[in-house]
């Protein structure tokens, strides 16, 4: 039996923007100056996120009942807060915006075979997988 195999990709984008009210700062609070916010205060908070993600691979039979997965994919993904009506104490305007960017790549080899064992029992499959990250 000759191997069939077939080449596939696939990849994902999204983009979005959230904002939401937190939970009232009273004036005396320890994160409160009251020159600031005499009367204490609501922050709100925006999250802007974007992210991506490509993958690709070759999957097929190669011969004895053996199904392969051989893929690989690459993501990042990068988030940003943003605090309207808000304020750090502990780091003034030194704060930091941005809060998160990473990259996330991802290998992975995938392989399946169905076993006879009989005819009083069900075929079965066997399946073995490995994958690497790196963070």
């Amino acid at each position: 039996m000759a191997a069939t195999l077939e080449l596939y990709s696939f990849g994902t984008y999204s983009k979005r923007h959230a904002a939401g009210w937190l939970t009232y700062r009273n004036p005396a609070a320890l994160n409160n100056i009251l020159g600031i916010y005499p009367e204490g205060y609501i922050p709100r908070i925006h999250v802007y996120d974007e992210d991506f993600q490509v993958a690709g691979g070759l999957r097929g039979k190669i011969g004895g009942g053996i199904h392969v997965d051989l893929s690989t994919s690459y993501a990042q993904d990068e988030v940003k807060y943003a605090q309207t009506t808000s304020l750090n104490p502990s780091m003034g305007p030194a704060s930091p915006d941005p809060f998160l960017s990473r990259q996330d790549p991802l290998r992975r080899m995938d392989q399946q075979s169905r076993l006879q064992q009989g005819a009083r029992y069900r075929p079965r499959r066997a399946a073995v997988g490995r994958g690497r990250r790196r963070i």
